[in-house]
Parts: structure tokens; C-alpha cells; sequence
């Protein structure tokens, strides 16, 4: 009986908050919890990412006020990599910490983010979404050394637009892939190139 009446209480406390809402115009923050999961507005991070299209560093040596504003997001300041303090960035913007990813790009593929693996993973059994996060892989590295952010997927074709930090405008739809760059650019890649997948 105990337990039914916390039931009950709380039906009525949920009925309350969804009467108040019309009144006071209350809504919910866009990273609201669903299913015990993030809603992650995507519309926003390829919008606010394409804004930063034709940033460029200032002197090629991963400086200038707004890549360092990028690396700020990590924690860093100019004359580190920043492929992925811009994705950081760019997710800030819209409302999401991401607090496990830094500027080191594997640092944003775990076990329960990364939905394709290549190799492992086939195109057609996952759903991969614009705003997701890519790495490529550098065999002189042994990890993920390249990321970027998925600008439009289609499974009918063999390339995919991106928009990255720390890149330039070379080698998009060749097998050869750059790491490091001077600003950002939207590059269309071969998926081949693709190593791993993460929905943050």
C-alpha cells in the first residue's frame, strides 16, 4: 500500500509540472534526459560548426585568438593540435560538456559511444546522423590521430562532407589523409577513411 501511494504521489506531481507548463511557459533545457539519455540537438552542432568555416590560425603554429579560444575549451592554450578542442568547442556552444573528451582525439571514443568500428562495424546495420564525431586512424601513431565532425552521411555513396578543425583544404577525396592544418574547413572524404564513429 506504501508503495502505491508514492506511486500516486508522484503521477500527481508529474500531472502538476505538466499543467504548470502552458501557464508559466516552462520548458525543458535542450540536454534534457530521455530514456536515461542526452538529447543531443544535432541541428546545432553543424550549424554552429559551419559558422566557423574560413577560421585560420594566425601564424600556422596552432595560434591566434580564436583557435585558442578552441584549445581553451581543453584546457591548453595556443601551439597544440586543436582537431578535437574544436569539436569541444563546438558542443559547448550548444549546451553539452562532454567532460570525459580533451584535445587528445581517442579521448572521444569509449565503449558506450562509438556505434561504428571499421572492420567490425558495417554502414548498413548502424544509423550514423549528421553532428556525430569521426577519427581516422595514423598507422605512424598506432591510435586515432584526426577528428572531425559529420556534416551529411548518405549510404548511397562512397564519401562523406565533414567539418574539421586543424586541417586545410588538401587531399579530401584521396586515399592520403592530412592531421595537421591551419584552419577550418568542410572537406568531403572518402568513407574508406573513416576509422571510428562516436555519438558523444
Amino acid at each position: 500500500m506504501e508503495k502505491l501511494n508514492c506511486m500516486a504521489k508522484g503521477y500527481i506531481l508529474s500531472c502538476i509540472i505538466l499543467l504548470l507548463v502552458p501557464i508559466y511557459g516552462y520548458s525543458l533545457p535542450c540536454d534534457s534526459v530521455v530514456s536515461n539519455e542526452v538529447v543531443v540537438d544535432r541541428n546545432c552542432i553543424v550549424e554552429t560548426a559551419e559558422k566557423e568555416i574560413g577560421v585560420k590560425e594566425l601564424s600556422n603554429r596552432n595560434d591566434g585568438k580564436r583557435v585558442e579560444g578552441y584549445l581553451a575549451t581543453t584546457n591548453l592554450g595556443g601551439g597544440y593540435a586543436w582537431c578535437a578542442a574544436f569539436i569541444k568547442w563546438v558542443y559547448m556552444q550548444c549546451g553539452y560538456t562532454i567532460p570525459y573528451a580533451t584535445a587528445y582525439s581517442p579521448t572521444w571514443f569509449n565503449k558506450s559511444n562509438t556505434i561504428y568500428t571499421k572492420g567490425i562495424n558495417k554502414e548498413e546495420d548502424v544509423s550514423i546522423k549528421s553532428g556525430y564525431v569521426f577519427g581516422i586512424w595514423f598507422a605512424d601513431k598506432n591510435r586515432i590521430a584526426h577528428v572531425g565532425i559529420i556534416y551529411e552521411w548518405k549510404s548511397n555513396s562512397k564519401y562523406v562532407i565533414t567539418i574539421e578543425g586543424n586541417t586545410n583544404d588538401k587531399y579530401s577525396v584521396e586515399e592520403q589523409v592530412n592531421r595537421d592544418g591551419e584552419g577550418v574547413y568542410k572537406k568531403k572524404r572518402l568513407k574508406s577513411q573513416i576509422y571510428k564513429i562516436a555519438n558523444p
